[in-house]
């Protein structure tokens, strides 16, 4: 939803085209939304047929500049040629937008109808997409922040994967030559910091934290005071015999052992990752992993 939620920035006309309900096995659910603008479709509803037929009808309605509503059935052959084992249904919003729509003007709930959409401050909302006769209503939380300690080769390899699936990462260093912009392009923000006295971070649940620092005096200094926050997730790089050894010294400092026992060290999938470039995709789909559960 980052992409689209940048596309709907630019205030121009469009047409967002919205999963409002899902019936049976369907590629993605409510609130999967995708943008028609300038001639350009940014962002997925599931891809396959049923995205075939809502990109032609977004085009046409976008030209009509008008809104619509359509539910898409998946044939058994269909859902085959999608990778799914049987048939579903989606229901469809195709919400038109006039230029200067003011869509990202910060409030925290979306509601849709096909005739438009406008922000909303909550107030009575629920917290998860829903659909109530002819009104589509969903939070627009963004993703959190993933904080990165260390900014090393790993790093680099790190930030930009993570950009491409749609995480705002932050590194932090406290070596200021390591934190060379054109080192880290994709970064929303390079910050110099003591490891062993961090700013506030005001972590909150939808936050990561992944810290690969230079050496393990700093990567544990992270540890003992990013774990007791809500963060989300915490992660951090080494071997396992280092892993047993930072969990037994952060339990020795009286962190709580449910937190310490979240933590996810060795950090990454176990894939076999070797290569800096190999353990950011596994480090990248583990935290894909943490943000589909927590987002469920």
């Amino acid at each position: 939803m980052e992409n689209v939620w940048k596309a709907l920035a630019s205030n121009r006309e469009a047409m967002l085209v919205t999963v409002v309900a899902r019936r049976g096995s369907a590629p993605r659910g409510p609130g999967a939304m995708m943008l028609l603008s300038d001639g350009v479709f940014t962002g997925t509803i599931g891809g396959g047929a049923v995205e075939f037929a809502a990109q032609q009808e977004a085009r046409a309605l976008l030209a009509a500049k008008q809104g619509g509503r359509q539910r898409y059935s998946l044939s058994n052959d269909q859902a085959a040629g999608l990778g799914m084992v049987c048939g579903g249904e989606v229901e469809v919003f195709f919400t038109y937008l006039p230029p200067c729509h003011g869509l990202t003007d910060g409030a925290p709930f979306l509601r849709l109808t096909p005739q438009g959409a406008e922000a909303a401050d909550g107030a009575g909302l629920p917290m998860e997409p829903a659909l109530t006769g002819d009104v589509f209503t969903m939070p627009l939380s963004h993703p959190g922040q993933v904080y990165l300690f260390g900014g090393g080769h790993v790093a680099r390899a790190l930030v930009p994967a993570l950009a491409a699936v749609e995480f705002s990462v932050v590194v932090l260093e406290d070596r200021p030559e390591f934190l060379n912009p054109d080192h880290f392009p994709d970064a929303a923000g390079l910050e110099t910091v003591d490891f062993d006295r961090l700013p506030p971070l005001a972590l909150t649940a939808r936050d990561a934290c992944v810290v690969m620092t230079r050496g393990h005096q700093s990567d544990f200094a992270v540890l003992r005071q990013v774990l007791p926050s809500p963060a989300g997730y915490v992660g951090c790089m080494g071997s396992r015999a280092k892993a047993a050894h930072t969990r037994a010294r952060l339990l020795e400092l009286g962190v709580a052992p449910a937190r310490v026992e979240a933590l996810h060290t060795p950090i990454g999938l176990a894939i076999g990752a070797q290569t800096p470039a190999e353990i950011a995709v596994s480090i990248a789909a583990e935290l894909i992993a943490w943000r589909a559960g927590a987002n469920s």
